[in-house]
């Protein structure tokens, strides 16, 4: 997949997932640098023109950088929970169809600042892995474990039966500070403009909430999301 901007290739080479092939505007003004970088990793790369780059982002701001990825920063679902059970962290992060692009970007970023590395993120009615995801995450993404799923309430109910706390982040609920003690568990976190499914809300523990001024209709779904993750990670 391509890619576009300058803080997802940097982190792109921190990472597992490291670009095969960097398309550089030869009007950079660290143009030196950046091909010494490369060169460096031993990737291959070409100078092109900003137009050529305009067309292959298309037209998405790129910065004058695009890189093609070798393989998809994307982990099998089955290792990613695994990982999550024997790993110290707390949350497991479950995004119940996420539709626009720059939202799920931004709660990946999120994400990652606050140490909630394991997300899982619905494959239908989402907007899935592309490289408005990756630019709007900052290039976290390559340094969370990203998952999609066809079923998020199966492996909900998995959780339960493991004994991990599960939550969905929904109006109506209880204060998400409330809901503690918090030592390792499940947040669920629904769509821009249909919620969490009603399916998805009867199969966890709890329906958490955030505080909020009752003149305003809700919180944007990256906004609520980074909320309640910095409660549940540092406060709760």
């Amino acid at each position: 997949m391509l890619i576009y901007g300058r803080n997802p290739l940097m982190e792109s080479l921190k990472s597992p997932f490291r670009p095969s092939r960097v398309y550089l505007s030869g009007s950079l003004r660290d143009l030196d640098e950046l091909v010494a970088l490369l060169e460096k990793h031993s990737i291959s790369f070409e100078i092109t023109s900003r137009g050529r780059l305009d067309q292959m982002s298309g037209g998405e701001k790129h910065q004058g950088i695009v890189a093609h990825l070798e393989r998809e920063p994307l982990y099998p679902l089955k290792e990613n929970i695994g990982d999550f059970l024997k790993n110290r962290t707390r949350i497991l992060l479950i995004l119940d169809r996420i539709q626009d692009p720059r939202n799920l970007g931004s709660i990946i970023r999120t994400a990652s600042l606050t140490g909630t590395t394991h997300i899982i993120a619905t494959r239908r009615a989402s907007a899935g892995l592309t490289p408005a995801v990756v630019k709007a995450s900052a290039g976290a993404i390559f340094h969370v474990k990203l998952s999609l799923s066809d079923s998020i309430k199966h492996i909900i109910e998995s959780m339960r039966e493991k004994g991990i706390q599960t939550m969905a982040l929904e109006r109506g609920g209880i204060p998400v500070e409330e809901h503690a003690p918090f030592h390792k568990g499940v947040l669920v976190v629904g769509s821009e403009h249909y919620g969490i499914r009603q399916s998805v809300l009867r199969s966890v523990d709890a329906v958490v909430s955030l505080r909020q001024n009752p003149s305003v209709n809700s919180y944007n779904v990256s906004v609520a999301t980074g909320i309640a993750l910095y409660i549940l990670n540092f406060i709760v």
